[in-house]
């Protein structure tokens, strides 16, 4: 596993995202709508961003490597500048790594709620997109996001149990599953 691989992965799903908003972005503005590609892409990366973050420590010890992956990865999103806006903190992504386990908790889980209206927003319209949308973005979105998580989880050299489980019960796979619902119904 290398950080070249995760990346690969993270390209692959954030290709979905823009290609999906790009299509949408377009259809709007023939009839005269907002919508920015920019902005569904921003609300992808910094749910995704907090779900690496979520990660990096349910092994009790903070991954310096997993801590500047997350923030490495992303072009559209930062997840700590969010997180200081919703909080008015002033947390800088090196301060994430001299934070005890426990206290990178605590600060996750300080703005997990205020990040529950970006997630319906997200999730309402990449579900409403891909019910109109040719091909099948949910699985190749899937497939990038299952794939990153599953490296991220081995980037030191290991992966765990607890480690397996925050990825299955991280806020990008809940998007998922709310994506998928959203679509069958």
């Amino acid at each position: 596993m290398t950080t070249d691989e995760i990346v690969s992965s993270y390209k692959n799903a954030l290709a979905e995202v823009e290609a999906l908003g790009a299509t949408f972005e377009d259809a709007m503005k023939k009839h005269d709508k907002d919508f920015s590609k920019e902005y569904f892409c921003w609300m992808f990366e910094s749910l995704l961003q907090y779900s690496l973050l979520e990660m990096s420590w349910v092994d009790g010890v903070i991954n310096p490597n997993e801590v500047l992956l997350a923030n490495k990865v992303t072009k559209y999103g930062d997840v700590v500048s969010l997180g200081n806006a919703l909080l008015k903190t002033n947390v800088k992504w090196t301060d994430l790594l001299d934070m005890s386990a426990s206290d990178m908790k605590r600060w996750l889980a300080s703005f997990k709620n205020a990040l529950t209206p970006m997630k319906n927003i997200f999730v309402g319209q990449f579900a409403a997109f891909d019910n109109v949308a040719p091909g099948d973005s949910l699985d190749k979105l899937t497939d990038g996001v299952t794939s990153l998580l599953v490296l991220f989880c081995a980037i030191d050299g290991k992966s765990e149990e607890r480690e397996k489980e925050a990825a299955k019960n991280s806020l990008i796979v809940s998007v998922l599953v709310d994506i998928a619902r959203l679509i069958k119904n």
